[in-house]
């Protein structure tokens, strides 16, 4: 069980039902077992999934992963390319020891000097690449706050620009818009670096959407948004920071992006199908709403539950937003689940991120008909935590939080909901 306190929070047969489904969707995820079932080497035949690359003209092999899934593919890559692999890096938020891959650990959400000095690291590999080289690029989730080579703007002034970011309610095509715009890798910037050598990109999806030119801010691909638009967005959210710095155009040339072949592996789909099956293993009506859900957080727990069946479980996926307006402390989904809780009957309401980090050390929270009840008798005042964006501690207080601890991967946050 991925859940770690599942048998204490399922003090309801509802409860351990909508639980066991958000469970069976992060499983699905397996961001190991996922390389392992798709990607093959055998005879200089490179396959993944239904695509062969034939690897014999190839002079060297690298990997570079970025992202919270990184560590665990490039381990798993590591196995089936053994010593073909020249050398490589991944940057993740874990690392731990490997024979052929270098793994740093980095900081997420907001980025650092450490992610700064590994992202140049990797860059010097791409830079040294050739027209006869291949890099095999491992690309999920996170990537965008750890994969950060900005042009010029202080990485103190680049973390108080993304913190400001992350805390006006911009949604995550916004704040990679901006990204791009400032950073030598994102926005295709990394494809350029490397050119001419080949690149393959495994690419894991945690946007709503899966547009790939916006997971991790795409590094490998051609982006379609401009400068103007990152200042645009800049100014609707009213961001300042105290040391001026400019906006850079993302590599448009095609040339870029003639040997690279980006590569759709994994994404919300895949957790939504395997909840889809175990909602027909447990011979409940299931209801997909989204695999893209957007939108601010409080706002959309209610409009869900206003949209959910008088019977049945209704899923989703994708990725809300926060306005940040008290001094608490929560997540996304913590706070999906608190702006729902009075409007819960007979209902059982779960939110939790995939990666098992909701901005807190929970991954998400679990509410019912009987939230409200309970924090009103032990004198726990709902609209104060609303206003003061304080989920965490809310839930904290009930024993809601939903715990998993890192779990590897990442592709948007998860939604079980549940009425009998």
């Amino acid at each position: 069980m991925i859940i770690k306190n599942f048998k204490k929070l399922t003090r309801t047969p509802r409860r351990k039902i909508a639980l066991e489904i958000a469970n069976a969707g992060i499983k699905a995820i397996n961001p190991e077992k996922t390389i392992k079932e798709n990607i093959s080497f055998k005879n200089n035949i490179f396959q993944v999934k239904n695509k062969k690359f034939d690897l014999s003209k190839i002079k060297h092999l690298y990997v570079l992963g970025v992202g919270k899934a990184a560590y665990k593919t490039g381990k798993a890559l590591e196995k089936i390319l053994g010593d073909k692999i020249k050398e490589g890096i991944l940057l993740d938020i874990e690392n731990g020891p490997l024979k052929h891959l270098k793994a740093y650990k980095g900081t997420h959400p907001l980025p650092s000097q450490k992610n700064f000095d590994v992202s140049k690291k990797i860059v010097d590999i791409a830079k040294k690449a050739t027209k006869d080289d291949l890099i095999i690029m491992l690309i999920s989730g996170g990537a965008s706050a750890l994969f950060c080579l900005p042009r010029k703007i202080k990485i103190g002034d680049f973390k108080v620009l993304t913190e400001e970011l992350l805390k006006s309610g911009a949604d995550i095509y916004e704040v990679n818009t901006i990204r791009k715009h400032l950073s030598l890798v994102k926005g295709g910037g990394l494809a350029k670096i490397a050119y001419p050598a080949k690149i393959i990109s495994i690419i894991f999806s945690d946007v709503p959407g899966d547009d790939l030119s916006f997971i991790a801010s795409g590094p490998t691909v051609k982006d379609k948004t401009t400068k103007e638009e990152a200042a645009r967005i800049l100014k609707k959210y009213e961001i300042e920071i105290e040391n001026e710095f400019e906006f850079y155009e993302t590599p448009k040339e095609e040339k870029y992006f003639k040997n690279v072949d980006n590569l759709l592996f994994l994404s919300s789909k895949n957790a939504i199908e395997a909840m889809q099956e175990k909602c027909k293993e447990l011979k409940i009506p299931c209801f997909v709403y989204s695999y893209a859900l957007r939108g601010e957080a409080k706002i959309v727990g209610r409009k869900l539950i206003q949209r959910l069946p008088k019977k049945g479980i209704m899923i989703a996926a994708g990725e809300t937003t926060v306005k940040v307006e008290g001094d608490g402390k929560g997540g996304r989904n913590q706070e999906l689940v608190l702006g729902a809780l009075p409007y819960l009957e007979k209902t059982v309401f779960v939110s939790l991120a995939s990666d098992g980090h909701d901005n807190t050390e929970a991954a998400g929270a679990i509410g019912d008909e009987n939230s409200l009840p309970r924090s009103i008798k032990k004198k726990i005042a709902w609209t104060e935590y609303m206003n003061n964006n304080d989920s965490f501690n809310f839930f904290k207080q009930l024993d809601d939080l939903i715990m998993t601890g890192p779990t590897g991967t990442n592709v948007s946050d998860l939604i079980v909901i549940y009425r009998k």
